[in-house]
């Protein structure tokens, strides 16, 4: 099993929102991909279920599994992908 270091990554995204990336890095091959990310709105507060969501896709990912996660080589390739594929 692979050591996995969660980054999280802010970008602003309107007047009173930003999107946080919750990412990892595997630090064997040391790629990145992004689990998952939150829009988040000013003075609210992120609630359980963000969390919950995070570790799911984190670790939900066995290597028999149909669905394999997408890694890239720097964490802006990461997120630039999960942009694209959201339309963020």
């Amino acid at each position: 099993m692979s050591l996995l270091r969660r980054i999280e990554v802010w970008r602003s995204y309107a007047e009173s929102r930003a999107i946080c990336y919750n990412c990892v890095e595997n630090l064997e091959t040391g790629h990145f991909r992004v689990c998952t990310a939150d829009f988040v709105e000013y003075g609210a507060s992120r609630d359980a279920n963000q969390e919950r969501y995070f570790v799911e896709q984190m670790t939900d990912r066995s290597p028999s599994g149909p669905e394999q996660p997408q890694w890239f080589d720097s964490l802006a390739a990461a997120i630039a992908a999960h942009d694209s594929d959201f339309e963020n």
